[in-house]
């Protein structure tokens, strides 16, 4: 937990010379923000529910799977990543 809150002192900083920067869109990004949770917030999964069967591409392969393949093989592990930064 206390990594957490050096997370939440560390965002702040970073807010506020944004807001200092920038504040028209700061307040843009934050309503976005806003409107993105109540759009999601709920709608996850709790912890150890079953995840719904689902098609990605494989990046690694270069070709479509699915959850219920995978599972197939034993347990799976979905990870999410931006692309180059």
């Amino acid at each position: 937990m206390a990594d957490d809150r050096l997370l939440d002192d560390e965002l702040k900083v970073i807010r506020d010379g944004f807001a200092a920067r920038a504040p028209q869109l700061l307040e843009t990004v934050e309503a976005a923000i806003e409107e993105i949770e109540a759009a999601t917030i709920g709608t996850a999964l709790d912890v150890g529910a079953q995840a719904p069967a689902f098609r990605l591409h494989d990046v690694t392969h270069d070709r479509e799977a699915s959850l219920s393949e995978a599972l197939a093989r034993g347990p799976a592990v979905v990870s999410f990543y931006r692309g180059e930064w």
